[in-house]
């Protein structure tokens, strides 16, 4: 019979490994957003083709490449809503130049709407309340059906 000593450890283990994980993605996630005010993104209007992107994208690749996409995701949605955002990495994965990071971004969007259980006809009605976005709307709307359904999700019904 295991003592409480050390049965109270054995639980901690587990915990001082979720404490670490969360202190870094905390540290990447504060990193990210200190060089998005250093670069002075908020005050763009056209964010994607600017010169300061490029270098924030390259900033936060360098920090964390696996994570750099859903990393650029959190700290951009603290400035923009979900529709508008959705909007912009869209329009900006056709520029060969932040294509990537773009292409990222999108997976770590669709990725969090999917772990959220967000259908992609909440999706296209979101961004059809965005003005002139009937095109882009159904743009949106079927790139996310075909992400759930390359991940196997039954929420690509709709």
């Amino acid at each position: 019979m295991a003592t409480e000593g050390a049965s109270t450890e054995e639980r901690k283990l587990p915990l001082f490994g979720m404490e670490k994980l969360f202190t870094t993605n905390t540290k990447l996630l504060k990193n990210a957003e200190l060089a998005f005010t250093r670069y002075q993104l908020e005050a763009h209007t056209t964010l994607f083709g600017t010169n300061e992107f490029k270098l924030w994208a390259i900033h936060v690749n360098s920090l964390n490449k696996k994570s750099a996409g859903s990393i650029m995701l959190k700290t951009l949605l603290k400035h923009y809503d979900d529709a508008t955002l959705a909007r912009m990495i869209e329009s900006a994965k056709s520029s060969e130049s932040v294509a990537d990071a773009a292409t990222k971004m999108r997976t770590a969007q669709f990725t969090r709407w999917k772990k959220t259980r967000i259908r992609p006809s909440t999706i296209e009605a979101q961004l059809l309340q965005l003005p002139n976005q009937l095109l882009w709307a159904k743009k949106d709307k079927k790139g996310y059906n075909e992400f759930l359904i390359a991940k196997r999700s039954s929420l690509a019904l709709s």
